[in-house]
């Protein structure tokens, strides 16, 4: 199972990486791969991002001093997962959280008693130089991990093995606060359960509420109680034999759902969700003025065709503009610590080895600047301004597409349902067809 977790940095990131980069813990770095920045030299490529992002926004965030942040991912040992094979979910986990749109350094150790990634990321965005913020970074690295690691056939933490105050906190939709509704959810999960396991799993599914049965009488625990309760103090009709009696038998507590309740029940949503699923598809066919049939197919394949030439405009832009920063970065540097170069260049001895001492961040990040600018054939004299206008307004162009990708995504979606709500109808015309002509 993933356990996963996150907390910032605001001070050493060069030690940060260094730690999670170790090769003692990384096999000689084979588990190390960066994002968008070389791992060695992600510590000054997430400062020129930020120096980037300072100019075309205009702005400086003082209060924000995050640098970066560091994401946690472990596997239990059950798994036997491989230590390849984590790199790859952690990858696919880190893509997924930040969608493409902050570097990031991962790298996954092998030296505890089980393995687990080390993923961080800059706080600002090279794709749109954005501060990253996420309130229910939480819930959503949870849920996010969760999902890769069940299609992977990997375990997840169950919902009773993590802290109940906290996952009140995020996921708040469990509300048991007294004997009655404890009841009403045990006696509900009763009627819907054909076996005393059944029952237990929908009890923590749907409520929340955790089972302990293996002493001598059974405990019911929901996410905010602070106590667990025993069956016996709820009532004669809850201690495990007596649910187990109930579950076998069919009897009902509280609110009785018999067969034919749920078949209706079943009936009533089903007539519900129907008849909205076909008056969504009537008015989508009514707004894109379909003709019939063939002609809905044809407008779907001019819709597709018009979001791929979408997407591969905003694909080329997106990459000339992360190359457009990545040379305004350059530039920054380059300029800003050029007189501390300077300066250096014009000492001898040992004043030159303390001032390169002091100085190690600032002449290290020009001299890469520098070796940078020259492989991509950058001329220092360039403009940066001129540079940083360009970027404002390719960012732009690229909003404006992304809107109307959006959108055509959005209609695509509309005319796909409006497709197999079509499809639903025709073939239930033609079993009643069937039907009739067999009678």
């Amino acid at each position: 199972m993933a356990y996963t977790k996150i907390k910032s940095i605001k001070t050493t990131l060069g030690k940060a990486l260094n730690y999670i980069e170790n090769p003692d813990k990384t096999d000689e770095q084979l588990l190390v791969s960066g994002y968008n920045c070389e791992p060695y030299t992600a510590a000054i490529e997430f400062d020129m991002t930020k120096a980037v992002a300072e100019r075309v926004l205009n702005k400086h965030n003082k209060e924000n001093n995050i640098l970066a942040y560091h994401m946690i991912q472990s596997f239990a040992l059950s798994d036997n997962i491989t230590p390849e094979e984590a790199h790859k979910i952690g990858r696919e986990f880190a893509d997924s959280v930040l969608e493409g749109k902050y570097e990031y350094v991962i790298s996954t150790h092998i030296d505890k008693g089980h393995i687990h990634n080390h993923i961080i990321f800059n706080s600002t965005s090279f794709y749109d130089l954005k501060k990253f913020h996420n309130k229910n970074a939480w819930k959503d690295l949870k849920e996010i991990s969760d999902k890769i690691c069940k299609e992977k056939g990997l375990s997840v933490i169950p919902l009773r093995e993590y802290d109940s105050s906290k996952y009140e906190h995020y996921y708040g939709r469990f509300k048991v606060s007294n004997t009655k509704d404890l009841k009403r959810k045990i006696d509900k999960a009763i009627a819907m359960s054909r076996t005393y396991d059944e029952f237990k799993q929908r009890l923590l599914d749907i409520d929340g509420i955790v089972i302990n049965d293996v002493k001598k009488h059974i405990t019911f625990k929901a996410p905010t109680m602070e106590r667990v309760r025993r069956g016996k103090t709820i009532g004669d009709n809850y201690t495990k034999e007596a649910i187990i009696r109930r579950i076998e038998s069919g009897a009902e507590y509280g609110k009785n759902i018999t067969f034919a309740d749920t078949i209706e029940l079943h009936t009533r949503r089903t007539a519900k969700e129907n008849t909205q699923k076909i008056t969504d598809a009537l008015s989508v066919i009514r707004r894109e003025k379909i003709k019939d049939y063939d002609d809905m197919q044809n407008r779907l394949n001019e819709i597709n065709k018009t979001a791929e030439d979408l997407k591969s405009n905003i694909d080329e832009l997106n990459t000339k503009v992360t190359h457009y920063k990545k040379i305004a970065g350059y530039l920054e540097t380059y300029n800003k610590y050029s007189d501390i170069y300077e300066e250096y260049t014009n000492l001898k001895g040992r004043k030159k080895e303390l001032y390169r001492r002091e100085h190690s961040q600032e002449l290290e990040s020009y001299e890469y600047a520098k070796v940078m600018m020259e492989n991509h054939n950058v001329n220092p004299d360039i403009d940066l301004d001129k540079v940083l206008e360009l970027i404002r307004e390719k960012n732009g162009i690229v909003m404006d597409l992304n809107k109307d990708y959006a959108k055509v995504n959005e209609r695509v979606k509309n005319l796909v349902e409006a497709r197999r709500v079509i499809n639903e109808i025709a073939n239930g015309r033609e079993r009643s067809r069937r039907i009739v002509i067999t009678k």
